[in-house]
């Protein structure tokens, strides 16, 4: 029984992420989800409280994805530079090899970032603690951790942007060097003439 309503949600998650973001999540019905998954309309409330719950949970997974993957990153990191290559690296993983999830969570993200708890679960707190504790250790010059977690997640966020609407060549990690190295250089060396 366990094991039918785990392919049930899953098979609901996954018609959705589609429907989500294909069509918007206020122009997807939740008959076209349910039709799609192959399940009665009542299943989905057997699940998620609403649409709204569904899109809601699906955002919180899939940004909790990125959030997991970029502190396993910084975990199997010796120093700050291989922490810097490896969380660029892994997010150009996750775009390349995840685009529907990636693209999902930056169209919805204006719904649903104000739910988004201030903890490991977000990549933006992942990155702005990676710096901040650069900071403190001095393996970067002080700055405002908040202004420095932008910049770094900007080098990177428009060109997966780009990615996801086919205007770089190839894949996003192909290019992830030039990311690690401007990321470094804003790090390490701004105000430096």
């Amino acid at each position: 029984m366990q094991e039918r309503k785990i392919k049930t949600r899953n098979a609901l998650f996954n018609v959705a992420l589609e429907l989500f973001v294909d069509k918007g999540i206020d122009a997807t019905s939740t008959k076209e989800i349910t039709r799609a998954a192959g399940v009665a309309e009542g299943t989905l409330y057997r699940h998620f409280n609403s649409k709204d719950d569904l899109a809601w949970k699906l955002f919180e997974h899939h940004y909790g994805n990125i959030a997991s993957s970029l502190l396993k990153a910084k975990r199997q990191s010796s120093d700050f530079r291989e922490t810097v290559e490896s969380t660029v690296v892994e997010f150009c993983r996750l775009v390349d090899y995840a685009p529907l999830a990636f693209r999902y969570c930056m169209l919805s993200q204006h719904d649903f970032l104000g739910r988004v708890a201030d903890d490991d679960g977000n990549p933006v707190v992942v990155i702005h603690s990676i710096i901040q504790d650069a900071i403190r250790k001095g393996d970067i010059p002080p700055g405002d951790p908040k202004i420095l977690s932008a910049m770094a997640l900007g080098i990177v966020m428009q060109p997966a942007t780009f990615s996801l609407y086919n205007r770089l060549e190839g894949s996003l990690e192909s290019h992830a060097d030039h990311f690690i190295e401007a990321v470094w250089l804003i790090l390490t060396k701004r105000g430096e003439s």
